[in-house]
Order: C-alpha cells, then structure tokens, then sequence
C-alpha cells in the first residue's frame, strides 16, 4: 500500500531530524540508507554508484543504465536537489511519481524531470502523462507521439562543473519546476500523483549533494472557480470581464477609470499565485488587502478601490513592484522612484507570453516573485496598519481612445491563509 507523505516523512526523521524549514534529507550523506538499485544487465550498483565527501558520485559513463529509487512513496511535496556534471555533462533525470518498476526498458512508470545538459527541467512522460502548453509538446517522431514536454526557459543551468538546484513542487496533480531559482516547467493534470522518487544513471557521469524533501502545506484552494465570475464584484470603472477556458480576461473601456474585479471574500496574511498575460503596452496589476474607500477616508472620491498593488506591465518595466493604488503615495517599492534603469525596472517578465507571479503577504511584509525571480521585498507598516486585510482585485487600468481596445489575462489563480 502507498503510504502518504506524512506516514513517509515520520519514517525518515526517524533516522535524520528534518532541518529547519521543515526538510529532510533523502540523502543522508554517508551511505545509501532509503534507497534500493536497478540496473540493466546485471551490473552492480557499486560500480555505478558511491559516496565521497558528502556527495553522490554517479560514474555512468559507458555503464549500462540504471536507478537509484527511494523505498518510500511521496505525494504533496517540494523536492530540492543538487547536482553538477563533473566532467563535459550529459543525460540523466530525476523521476517522480514512480509506480511499475521496468516499465520501459530500466525506468519505471513515472514522470521525468530532466537534468540532461542544456535542457534541464523537460518533461519526459513514461507511461503517464501531463498537460503543459501546446507549443511545449514535442513533434511527433517516426514511433509516434513524443513523450518530451519541453521547458519553458533557456538558459537556466550553470555551466559544467558548477552546482546547479532545482525544485520541483508536486502539488497534486500539478508539477512545477524551478532551477537556480526560475521557474522553467510546469504541467498540470497529471495522471499520477503520488511514488517513489528514482535518480537516472543514464551513461553519463554526475554528482548529487542536496536530496531533501519538505511537505508542502494544506490549505491552497482555487481564487476562481474556472468557469464564471460568481465570487468576484467590479468595482469602479466601465471595463468588462469574460470567462473562456479557465481564463479570465479583462478588456479596456473608453471612457473609464480604473476598473477592478474584485473578489467577495476579503484575506489578510496569505501566499497567491497565479499567470497572467498583457497588451505590450498596458498597464495592470493585482490589488491585494484593498477595499472601497469610506467618505471619511481623504481626498479620493468615497468608494474609489485602493490599497496596495502588484504592477503587471510589459518588460523591461516594473512588474512586481508595489504600487500604493488611490492611497496618495505612489510607489510603495523604492525601485521604482529611483531615475537609474538599471534599478527601476527589469525583464524578468516575458513579453506576450503566460508570466507566473507568487506573492506572500505576511504582516507589514510583501515579497513578490515573477517566473522564480524575487521582485519585490517591502516591509511597511503605514500601509499594513491601513490595510491588515481586505479584497482581492485583478485590475484593467484605464487607457485613452487611440490604445483601445487591449486586454490581460489570468489563470490558474490560487491561494492560501498563512
């Protein structure tokens, strides 16, 4: 029977007492404790695999393939490992969510995450599959469908030699990828969401250090429902919203101030996520803690939506900058206010295509992330002590009549109470 992650983790600190932050390592640095070998043509796993140092050494090169599994299964999860090619680099993967040993050839049934040099983070479905966007599905080859997803980003890995990390996040049935901190793959309805975790040995030689795991919290519930827009309100101006295949998407209105869609439910300290796309030259963003303004509350007109704000806009700009929104101080985010470009702006976020934006709301603290890049860190207690909590509001900003019409759009938006 597979045992949940919470079964699997009391079993491993057992042996190791997770680390703060609530990891525990797979990898206990001395031995292979927790782990059990598979290999193709009756090759020993000590001509494969030992430990030196500290670190997992993988000599693959011209050796059949095989894998190193964990005994135990997981779901729900962030796995981080490291790893470098010691020598000019080659193929290899970790495998997640792994169930039939021997699928195919030496691999079992599971979902890829691929290490291979320069393509670090592909999808590679064996025997399962995932959802990813059109454009990633490899073509077809002469045995038919390909089973490779590939990545969204290039350019992630450090070069051979050097330490690279990644994260994968397993929530279920959604995969996420990061390396050294960007985020470079993510697939959703995956057939599978629970296994074992198996390292390739696939003819080529590396190194591991880190191989830690951390459960990932309960309590991420979708902010839409997918299919309409009964638990948001407009608030302020004249743009309209439509629903289409899990999207909302907001398009400008002439004339018309600022326009908001805000959600019902009001939230204080909390972690969203989400992906979003924009008109080249539209401005927009995410309201978060904001409300309608009371007519005791200054010099904007009573229920004017305000708050603080997380800039949208083309790059190189100031996406994921804080914005104080109708509150009469501009930028919250100090970058902004600087005349260095080099400071006040950045091209972290990609030009016509999905852009996937985190940000934590913890007290006075707002921390956002775009792609896996960190933005923003503000710290300010003027604007929490006026706005501890409050709505949700995905903004359309207002445009004149020779830019109209142009839309944003998001999805997959999600979040969670800290």
């Amino acid at each position: 029977m597979k045992k949940t992650m919470t079964l699997c983790l009391a079993g491993l600190v057992s042996a190791a007492v997770a680390n703060e932050g609530g990891w525990t390592p797979l990898f206990n640095g001395k031995d292979f404790t927790g782990w059990s070998f598979d290999t193709l043509d009756k090759v020993q796993p000590e001509e494969i695999w030992s430990v030196k140092d500290g670190t997992i050494i993988v000599q693959g090169k011209g050796k059949p393939n095989g894998v190193m599994r964990t005994d135990k299964s997981y779901s729900n999860y962030e796995l981080e490992i490291e790893w470098r090619w010691p020598d000019t680099g080659g193929n290899n993967g970790c495998l997640i969510h792994c169930s039939k040993p021997r699928f195919m050839s030496v691999w079992p049934q599971s979902i890829e995450v691929q290490l291979m040099k320069d393509n670090a983070g592909d999808f590679w479905v064996i025997g399962e599959n995932i959802d990813v966007n059109p454009e990633q599905v490899a073509p077809a080859g002469k045995n038919g469908p390909s089973r490779r997803r590939i990545n969204l980003v290039d350019g992630a890995e450090k070069p051979s030699g050097e330490w690279n990390t990644m994260n994968i996040f397993a929530r279920g049935n959604t995969i996420e990828v990061f390396v050294n901190g960007r985020l470079v793959n993510k697939g959703w309805n995956a057939s599978v969401s629970e296994g074992a975790i198996c390292l390739q040995a696939e003819r080529a030689n590396a190194e591991f250090r880190t191989v830690r795991i951390r459960e990932l919290s309960a309590g991420w519930k979708p902010l839409f429902n997918g299919k309409d827009l009964s638990e948001f309100d407009i608030e302020d101006g004249n743009a309209t919203f439509a629903v289409k295949d899990g999207v909302i998407t907001g398009t400008t209105a002439v004339p018309s101030p600022n326009t908001f869609l805000a959600t019902k439910a009001q939230y204080g300290d909390f972690e969203l996520e989400f992906e979003t796309m924009v008109h080249d030259r539209l401005n927009s963003g995410v309201q978060i803690r904001s409300r309608s303004r009371d007519a005791a509350e200054g010099k904007f007109p009573p229920g004017r939506f305000y708050g603080p704000q997380v800039e949208i806009e083309a790059g190189p700009g100031q996406a994921g900058f804080i914005y104080g929104e109708a509150t009469g101080r501009g930028w919250l985010s100090p970058e902004p206010k600087s005349k260095d470009p080099a400071v006040n702006q950045h091209s972290h976020f990609k030009n016509g295509a999905w852009n996937h934006f985190r940000i934590v709301a913890r007290g006075p603290r707002i921390q956002t992330f775009i792609n896996g890049v960190p933005i923003a860190d503000l710290s300010d207690g003027e604007i929490y002590k006026s706005h501890p909590k409050g709505q949700i509001g995905l903004q359309v900003h207002a445009v004149n009549a020779k830019l109209h019409p142009m839309s944003v759009s998001w999805r997959n938006l999600k979040i969670r109470d800290l």
